[in-house]
């Protein structure tokens, strides 16, 4: 038996006005769940863009309002959500990684880069909803 999974791709310049960039997300959720997507897509660092000091220093928390604002449009829309990578601030320090926000699910899950394999490629870890190391 297959299935059909709509998927929206999305893509648009971003900057380092978190504020604006939200909007801009949260506006391409809703088009693209109205278009019958099931899963979007949002590009790399959409929701901030700038140097890599600058976007350490500025790194969001996925517990923080702006993936808030994302959790309550993928909610709203009934959509999975895939921010496509952050900076994203824990209480181990600052990571790259990538989110998958579940519309009805809290908290989402998270895939990040391993930072002591930085110099010598990277390593993706995947984690579940209670931090749970999935790969």
């Amino acid at each position: 038996m297959s299935r059909t999974l709509r998927v929206g791709l999305t893509q648009w310049h971003a900057t380092g006005d978190v504020e604006a960039n939200l909007a801009t997300a949260v506006d391409l959720v809703r088009q693209a769940a109205s278009a019958g997507a099931e899963l979007v897509v949002l590009p790399e660092n959409g929701l901030m863009l700038g140097t890599n000091t600058a976007m350490r220093e500025r790194a969001l928390l996925e517990s923080g309002p702006e993936i808030g604002s994302l959790r309550a449009a993928a909610a709203e829309h009934g959509v999975v959500v895939v921010l496509g990578g952050m900076k994203n601030a824990t209480a181990e320090g600052v990571f790259n990684s990538a989110l998958v926000i579940r519309p009805r699910r809290h908290p989402c899950g998270s895939l990040r880069q391993d930072p002591s394999l930085r110099c010598t490629g990277e390593r993706a870890v995947l984690r579940g909803e209670h931090g749970r190391e999935l790969w």
